[in-house]
């Protein structure tokens, strides 16, 4: 009997890979998420420093605005000198409250080192020598201070106005951030993005009756 054999031929495979395009379209397809993902992130991170102003701020006004409301629901009406608020100075039954603004040139500074005021600072005050007469007020005795609020913190504007022969204190205070964080070219506003990502405004009303 005759064998027979066949053979095949082998059979030729394809090569696979990326084409040139699929490989460019895959790349700008990753560059393009990346780009989104860093923008995200930088957009989150002047969010955060925006909320840590704004937290900063408003801690600081709570809890200087809570201890002029107490201490001047408890003094007579004599007791509240609001009479150089303008000067960085608000005096309040023998405590005086003291602070440079952008418009106060730096006027309150330290004694032995004329180191300026920063942030706000609250100093016994029972001979009222800081909130009387016209010339530049004495230098604060540091180890006397109290600080209420330091550093990237700063009164911008305080005004205070008094009503039923001095029984109704109302004073109007606007913190701000300070130094490079503070609002530009004497403006009360932040500039917008990530220009103003550190800096924050916020104001404080309040109106205290007082008891004596």
């Amino acid at each position: 009997m005759k064998m027979q054999y066949t053979t095949s031929a082998p059979s030729k495979t394809r090569a696979q890979g990326f084409t040139l395009v699929e490989l460019m379209l895959a790349m700008a397809f990753l560059g393009f998420l990346l780009l989104f993902i860093v923008v995200a992130m930088i957009q989150l991170i002047g969010t955060y420093n925006k909320g840590l102003a704004y937290k900063e701020i408003n801690q600081a006004g709570r809890t200087i605005t809570e201890e002029l409301t107490r201490n001047i629901r408890t003094s007579g009406s004599a007791a509240v000198n609001s009479q150089y608020v303008a000067r960085g100075r608000l005096c309040v039954a023998g405590q005086a409250y003291i602070w440079n603004s952008p418009t106060t040139a730096p006027l309150n500074q330290y004694q032995n080192t004329n180191e300026a005021i920063d942030g706000v600072i609250r100093v016994p005050d029972t001979a009222g020598q800081y909130c009387s007469g016209d010339a530049t007020p004495p230098a604060v005795d540091r180890s006397q201070e109290t600080v209420l609020a330091r550093g990237n913190v700063q009164i911008r504007e305080l005004t205070a106005k008094s009503a039923d022969n001095g029984r109704l204190i109302t004073l109007n205070i606007l913190f701000s951030t300070s130094g490079d964080n503070a609002p530009p070219n004497g403006s009360n506003e932040c500039l917008p993005g990530r220009l103003g990502e550190y800096c924050a405004v916020a104001a404080f009303d309040i109106t205290v009756a007082n008891r004596n």
